[in-house]
C-alpha cells in the first residue's frame, strides 16, 4: 500500500507553524518499517490543492488541514472539484456544530456552516475534539481521508479512522535503530559497503555526538543476517538502541545490578549529573554529585591531594583518577566517573592543547583512567562530547568490557591512585 501526506496551510510554508502532523503518520508507519512516499506542504490554494492529489499515487492520501470556517479554509472546496462533486450541505453535522458552540457558551454564526459542507457522496467522520468534522472521499484509486490540521484533532481522528484500515493491509516489517558513538558517519558508511548485499533499508541520522543507523527490512532472514554483519564490523562503536537513551541504558545496567553512582565533574560544570539525573528513578542508583571547578574544591570536597595539582596540573590522569576515587570514598557509591579537561577557547599549550579531557573511574575492582582529545571543536561541542564519553566509559565497565578498548588504562589499586606520586603513565597527547 502506498500511503502519501498533503499538509494544507500558508502557514505552514511562511515559518508561522510547523507541521507536525506527518510526524504522527510517519512514526505510525515507521512500526512497520515502513514510509510515507511522499510529504507535500502546499498552499490554501484550490488549484494546487487539486494538482497535488492529481500527483499522489494510487493508494491512501491522508491530507491534513484547511476545514475551518474562514474563507482561507478551501481544503473542502478543493476535494469536490478534484472528484467532480458538488458540495452538499449535513444537516446533521449542522446540528451538531451548534451543539458544541453551545456548550462552550459562544454564539454559532453562519460562517460556520462552511464545516458542515462535504463533496457529494463522500462519508463523514464525525470528530470529537473540535468543531469540524473528518471525511473521506474515494475517486481514481485513491481513499483521501480529509482530517483536521489542528495537531490535537488531527491525531484523534487519524487513530480513530486511519490507522486500522492502514495496518490491516500492509505487513509488519522488521526495524531497529542502533545508537552509535565515537566514529562519524562516511566513517561508519564506509565499513558497512557489504549491507548493499542484503535486502535491506539503510537511513543514518547525525545529531553530535551521536549517530544513529536506522535498519529495515520485510525479510526476517535478510534482516537478521544484517543484524549480525553490523554488530561483526562495527559493534565496538554501538551503545544503544535509539529508542532509549545512554544514560538510560546506564541506568537499567546500575538497577539491574544493584550498584549506584557518583559524579565528580570539572569542565562539564554537572552536565554528566543532570543527564543521568534526567532519566526517571535515577534517585535509586544515583547517590550524588560534586563540580569541582578550582583546585581547592577538589581537595576540600574529594580529597584530590594538593601536592598531585601542583605537579601535574588539573587536566592530568593523575588528578582524575583522585577525583574518582575520592568521589567514591565521599559519597559510599559503587561507581564514581570524574572529568576535567580543557574546553577553551583558551587555557589550552601545547603539551594540554584545548580539547585535551582526561575521564576517571572508580570500580569495585579499582580505577581505570583514559584520555579524549576532542580537537577542533567548540566549547559547547567538547562539554557535550565529554558529557557523552564519561557515560559510554561508565556502559563499558558495567557490561564489563573494559579490557576490549585499548584506550583505557587500568584498574590501579587504591595505594596507587593515592601515592606521592599519583598513578604512573606516560601520559600522550
Amino acid at each position: 500500500m502506498i500511503i502519501s501526506m498533503i499538509s494544507i496551510g500558508t502557514e505552514l510554508l511562511d515559518g508561522r507553524v510547523q507541521d507536525s502532523n506527518s510526524q504522527i503518520v510517519g512514526a505510525f508507519l515507521n512500526d512497520f518499517a515502513k514510509r510515507l512516499d511522499r510529504i507535500m506542504v502546499v498552499p490554501d490554494e484550490v488549484r494546487t490543492i487539486v494538482q497535488t492529489l492529481n500527483n499522489c499515487e494510487r493508494g491512501v492520501v491522508i491530507v491534513s488541514g484547511g476545514l475551518g470556517p474562514t474563507d482561507d479554509d478551501l481544503t473542502r472546496f478543493a476535494l469536490a472539484q478534484w472528484c467532480g462533486k458538488n458540495l452538499v450541505e449535513d444537516s446533521t453535522s449542522v446540528e451538531k456544530i451548534k451543539e458544541k458552540f453551545k456548550a462552550f457558551g459562544v454564539p454559532f454564526t453562519e460562517n460556520n456552516r462552511r464545516q458542515a459542507l462535504f463533496p457529494k457522496d463522500a462519508t463523514i467522520l464525525p470528530n470529537t475534539q473540535g468543531t469540524a468534522p473528518a471525511f473521506l472521499v474515494e475517486h481514481d484509486g485513491k481513499q483521501v481521508y480529509v482530517f483536521p490540521g489542528v495537531p490535537k484533532e488531527f491525531s484523534w481522528c487519524f487513530n480513530q479512522y486511519a490507522k486500522d484500515v492502514i495496518s490491516s493491509d500492509i505487513k509488519r516489517g522488521f526495524i531497529r535503530s542502533l545508537l552509535f558513538q565515537g566514529i562519524g558517519e562516511s566513517r561508519l558508511a564506509s565499513k558497512l559497503t557489504r549491507l548493499e548485499e542484503f535486502q535491506v533499508t539503510v537511513g543514518y541520522r547525525a545529531f553530535y555526538p551521536n549517530l544513529e543507523l536506522k535498519l529495515k527490512a520485510s525479510d526476517e532472514n535478510e534482516f537478521s543476517k544484517a543484524i549480525d554483519h553490523i554488530f561483526d564490523v562495527v559493534g565496538r562503536w554501538y551503545i544503544c538502541e535509539s529508542t532509549q537513551t545512554p544514560a538510560q541504558k546506564v541506568g537499567e545496567l546500575l538497577l539491574e545490578k544493584g550498584l549506584t553512582l557518583s559524579t565528580v565533574e570539572s569542565c562539564t560544570a554537572g552536565g554528566i549529573s543532570a543527564e543521568i539525573t534526567a532519566v526517571a528513578g535515577s534517585s535509586a542508583w544515583f547517590q550524588m554529585g560534586f563540580v569541582t571547578y578550582s583546585n581547592h574544591a577538589k581537595s576540600s570536597l574529594v580529597g584530590v591531594q594538593s601536592s598531585i595539582l601542583e605537579r601535574y596540573g588539573a587536566v592530568s590522569s593523575q588528578v582524575v583518577c583522585q577525583m574518582a576515587l575520592g568521589g567514591q570514598r565521599q559519597s559510599k557509591a559503587d561507581y564514581s566517573i570524574s572529568v576535567s579537561g580543557i574546553a577553551g577557547p583558551s587555557g589550552g599549550s601545547e603539551q594540554k592543547p584545548v580539547g585535551t579531557v582526561w575521564f576517571g573511574l572508580s570500580t569495585p575492582k579499582g580505577t581505570y583512567v583514559c584520555l579524549q582529545n576532542f580537537r577542533h571543536s567548540s566549547r559547547s561541542k567538547i562539554r557535550l562530547a565529554s558529557v557523552a564519553f564519561a557515560i559510554r566509559f561508565l556502559m563499558w565497565a558495567l557490561e564489563e568490557n573494559l579490557d576490549q578498548h585499548k584506550i583505557v588504562l587500568g584498574p590501579f589499586e587504591d595505594h596507587e591512585v593515592f601515592s606521592e606520586t599519583g598513578i604512573l603513565i606516560k601520559e600522550e597527547h
